[in-house]
């Protein structure tokens, strides 16, 4: 007969730390993924340009060590939460084209 080890048959069904933090990691960046392409949607991205979009935002605007972006990553994080930037400047409109 074939006899599992007491150690594995412990852990039997239950993911081990390093398959979760996977996981969770895995599931976090396809949320970011998801709502990068909701604002790229809000903004009628499409084809070549799409593609161009989406390599740009996770080449450059995805490195927090890139200052030249940093108005961008901003912004961008704002619309992929469903934000627009407060200005706060009371003569001036809110609007998604407002950037930080």
């Amino acid at each position: 007969t074939f006899r599992v080890p007491v150690d594995a048959a412990r852990n039997m069904g239950e993911e081990t730390p390093a398959v979760s933090d996977a996981a969770s990691a895995a599931s976090g960046e396809a949320r970011v993924l998801n709502a990068m392409d909701r604002v790229l949607d809000e903004w009628l991205v499409t084809g070549i340009h799409r593609a161009a979009a989406k390599s740009f935002i996770q080449k450059r605007v995805g490195n927090a060590n890139d200052d030249e972006c940093k108005r961008v990553r901003q912004w961008m994080l704002l619309r992929m939460n469903g934000r627009t930037w407060d200005h706060g400047l009371p003569l001036m409109c809110r609007t998604a084209e407002n950037i930080p």
